[in-house]
Parts: structure tokens; C-alpha cells; sequence
């Protein structure tokens, strides 16, 4: 049977201008435009909805015409998103990505109130829904009180849980210490934010020593560093014709989180989603729509579940 996994965070509108030149600051840039769904929490349910996983989706979406196309969209995805809450007050969260002409990000704006709606009682039916649930994965997204009670509430039920640190700003809503986390997915501004280090070596192995079970720290276009309780090690990645970053660290943590559930050991897992990773970055997608249980079952060895 297909692993269930429970999605918490953010589903928002994206609108990504990349630009014909490169940037110049102060003056109008030339660019084109275009409009998708996005969200890390959302982008990883796509994910693991494209390999096959069981998927919810807990989130907080507005009342309003984009709040319409996106649980439209999640729908044609057979994503549950019974867990997630319509707000009549706030528009539902948008993320613009500004890039420059290789694709690379240059700036990132994010639009996201509706998301300090996430409050004890969004908490509370998220901890009576665990039950039956493989994995849990919640991004930084949710502030900071609801994140830190998602951890204990999955710790007190011996849950795996997931968590993607999103960005700098909203990596800092984690505790210091992270026990309760079974794998911490940060990038490596991310994780050196997180553990005090200025240099690269060492990061994931300090994520772990800081009470993560396992951390997926990725490098870009060099790939990740992975670290369990046996150590660290770096996987490359294979080079890539890039057109659109974005959505390319989630379909990383996607394709990770899959194999994991599944019960691959981390670095076939995070090999998986290195391939996945740099799919999604050769498109002008947030998700490739190419991700299918085919490609799972020929780039990774998942133990048959019973």
C-alpha cells in the first residue's frame, strides 16, 4: 500500500518574472510572467501525489478567486485537503520570485498573513488527525508557537515528522534544540543560521548533533550534504540546463520524503530527490509534471510495504 503522509504549511499563488537581462536596481527590468501554485507544503503534497503517496494537505487558504484555483488544482491531484481552512479575511498567500536570466533567484517576495491564522486549534486537529499517518511533513511557514507544538505533538506519538526550514527569516522559528525532528530539510544558508557555522563541512552531522534524526542539507547545483547517526556524507548532483529554481528544493524534499517513507535508507532516498530536484529546475514549473510512481520505481529501491 502507498505510504500516508500528512502535509502542513504553505499553499500559496506564485507569479515568477524572469528577467531578459540581467537585473539593474533603481530602473524598470524588462521580463515575462507567469502564474502557478506553489507553496512548499503544497509543492511537496504535489510531489508525493505525483509518485503514488496517500497525501493530505493542511493549510490555510483565502476565500477568494486564487483560493478557488488552488483547491481546484489540489483536487485534480487527489490531494485530501479536508484539513485546511478557508479564510474569509485574508487573501490567500501569494510568492513572487523575481530570477535572473539563468533562472537563479535574485529576489523572493512573500505575501503570506494568512498563515499566522496557523493557532492551537488548527494544532489541535492536526494532532487528532496523526493517527494511521506514516510521516507528517510541515514547513517553517507556521509560526513559530504552532511549529514547536507540532514537533511535541508528534514526539508524544511517536510520529515521524519532516520539517523543510523554508527560508532565513523563517528558519529562526525553530527551537535550538531539535529533537522530535526525524529529518530536517534546510538548505545551507538555512543550516548555518540554524548551527552558528560560517563554513560548509559539517552542517548536516550538526543539524543531527543538535537533535535531528537524520538532515538533508542541500548545496544546489553541487547537490546535498546527509547526516544520520553514522555521520555525514555529500552526494553530487548531475549538471543541469536550468530554467526555473523554483520549486526545485521542494521536488528535493518531496522525492526524499517518498523514498523514506517507502523505507529506503537516506542517501538512496536523497539521491532520489537530487534527480527530482534538478527535473523540476530544467522547467518553468513548480512541480515537473513528468514526477509519476514509473520514475520512483526505476530510480529507487523502496521495500515492498505490506
Amino acid at each position: 500500500m502507498p505510504p500516508r503522509i500528512l502535509c502542513i504549511g504553505g499553499a500559496v499563488i506564485d507569479r515568477t518574472f524572469h528577467a531578459a537581462a540581467p537585473l539593474v536596481r533603481d530602473t524598470s527590468n524588462p521580463a515575462h510572467v507567469t502564474t502557478g501554485f506553489g507553496g512548499v507544503a503544497r509543492n511537496v503534497a504535489e510531489v508525493l501525489a505525483r509518485l503514488g503517496a496517500e497525501v493530505a494537505l493542511a493549510s490555510r487558504i483565502g476565500n477568494d478567486a486564487h483560493g478557488e484555483l488552488l483547491m481546484q488544482h489540489l483536487n485534480d491531484l487527489h490531494i485530501d485537503c479536508s484539513l485546511s481552512a478557508r479564510d474569509p479575511h485574508q487573501p490567500t498567500a501569494e510568492y513572487v520570485a523575481v530570477l535572473e536570466p539563468d533562472g537563479t533567484l535574485a529576489y523572493g517576495l512573500a505575501a503570506m498573513q494568512i498563515f499566522d491564522g496557523f493557532d492551537d486549534a488548527f494544532v489541535d486537529r492536526i494532532a487528532a488527525a496523526m493517527h494511521g499517518v506514516d510521516w507528517l511533513f510541515c514547513d517553517c511557514n507556521l509560526p513559530a508557537p504552532a511549529l514547536q507544538r507540532l514537533i511535541g505533538e508528534a514526539g508524544a506519538r511517536g510520529c515521524k515528522l519532516a520539517v523543510d526550514a523554508v527560508s532565513l527569516a523563517k528558519a529562526k522559528r525553530l527551537p535550538a534544540r531539535l529533537d522530535g525532528i526525524s529529518c530536517l530539510f534546510a538548505n545551507r544558508d538555512e543550516a548555518r543560521l540554524l548551527t552558528g557555522q560560517e563554513g560548509e563541512a559539517g552542517l548536516a552531522a550538526t543539524l543531527v548533533a543538535r537533535g535531528a534524526g537524520q538532515a538533508v542539507v542541500g548545496r544546489g547545483a553541487d547537490g546535498v550534504s546527509i547526516a544520520d547517526g553514522a555521520g555525514e556524507m555529500a552526494l553530487t548532483a548531475s549538471p543541469v540546463d536550468i530554467v526555473d529554481v523554483t520549486g526545485a528544493g521542494d521536488s528535493l524534499t518531496g522525492g526524499t520524503l517518498y523514498a523514506l517513507a517507502g523505507g529506503a535508507a537516506l542517501a538512496p532516498a536523497a539521491t532520489f530527490g537530487i534527480k527530482l530536484a534538478g527535473m523540476t529546475a530544467g522547467c518553468g514549473e513548480s512541480v515537473h509534471p513528468d514526477i509519476s510512481p514509473e520514475l520512483a520505481k526505476t530510480h529507487v529501491s523502496i521495500p515492498v510495504r505490506r
